[in-house]
C-alpha cells in the first residue's frame, strides 16, 4: 500500500496492526522534503530554504513507513542545510526518536551549483545553457557548473553560520 500523501513506495507488504522490527546493521537514505525552491523549480544547491508545508508532511511521512517497517535508528546523519536538519527531526519525531543524536557536515550537502543559484529555474537556465547542458550538470559529476562569484550571498565563504568550519 502506498503511504499516504508521500511519494514513497514501502519496500514490502507490512501488517500495520503488527510492525516487526527490520534487523539490521542498514543504512537508510532519506532525501529531504519539498522547499518553495523545488515547487518553483528553482535551482537549490547550497541555498538554504526550510522545508514547505509539502515537505513537512514527506518527511512525517517517510518517518510512519519507516516505524511501519520497524526500522530503528542508533544515530542521523545530515547536512548542514536547513531542509535535510528539518527532514531528519520531522522523521525522527513520527519514529518517536527525537533524542537520537544528530550528526551533522557539510560534507552531506547538495552539490554546490555555483551562479546556477543564483534565482535562476531550471527553465531559465536550459533556455540559457540548452536541456543537454542542463541534464549534464544535474546528473553528472565530471562537468562542473559555472562558478559563483565570491561577491554572491551563495558563495559557502560568505555563509556567516558556516564559514569558519570550512578548512
Amino acid at each position: 500500500s502506498r503511504a499516504q500523501g508521500a511519494n514513497i513506495l514501502p519496500l514490502v507488504e507490512v501488517d500495520s496492526k503488527n510492525p516487526k522490527k527490520l534487523e539490521g546493521p542498514y543504512v537508510v537514505l532519506l532525501r529531504h522534503g519539498r522547499t518553495p525552491h523545488n515547487n518553483m523549480q528553482l535551482f537549490t544547491g547550497w541555498e538554504d530554504p526550510p522545508l514547505a508545508d509539502e515537505g513537512i508532511e514527506d518527511a512525517k511521512n517517510a518517518g510512519r513507513l519507516l516505524k511501519l517497517h520497524g526500522v530503528e535508528f542508533d544515530v542521523v546523519y545530515t547536512s548542514w542545510l536547513t531542509r535535510a536538519i528539518q527532514t531528519a527531526y520531522y522523521c525522527l519525531l513520527e519514529l518517536d526518536a527525537v533524542w537520537l543524536p544528530m550528526v551533522k557536515s557539510w560534507r552531506l550537502n547538495e552539490r554546490m551549483y555555483g551562479a546556477l543559484t543564483d534565482g535562476k529555474s531550471k527553465k531559465m537556465i536550459a533556455t540559457e545553457y540548452g536541456e543537454d547542458q542542463l541534464k549534464k550538470w544535474r546528473r553528472g559529476y565530471t562537468i562542473r557548473p559555472p562558478p559563483t562569484s565570491s561577491y554572491s550571498l551563495n558563495y559557502p565563504g560568505n555563509d556567516e553560520r558556516r564559514a569558519k568550519h570550512y578548512k
